[in-house]
């Protein structure tokens, strides 16, 4: 019994992982776009003032703000792909 317990739970999980796998896939390769681009240009705007206003001790807020930005993003990602299940 406890083999037969054990196969139908691991057959759960992987077809449930396997399902979504497939709904998200789309969805989280836009998401991992839009992250990129939003880290390529935290970098470009953390060494430009940096190098300009030579402020390397102060300018190092500006990851504390792309963190933010970063999970605004998914949350946003979240919320759109539950709204579109319903």
């Amino acid at each position: 019994m406890g083999v037969a317990t054990f196969v139908i739970v691991y057959a759960a999980i992987v077809y449930k992982e396997k399902k979504k796998l497939v709904i998200e896939s789309k969805q989280d390769k836009l998401k991992k776009q839009v992250i990129e681009i939003a880290s390529i240009i935290t970098v470009f705007i953390y060494l430009f003032i940096s190098f300009f206003t030579m402020a390397w001790h102060i300018t190092w807020l500006i990851w504390i703000v792309y963190a933010l930005v970063e999970e605004i993003i998914k949350l946003i990602f979240l919320l759109r792909g539950n709204g579109d299940e319903k």
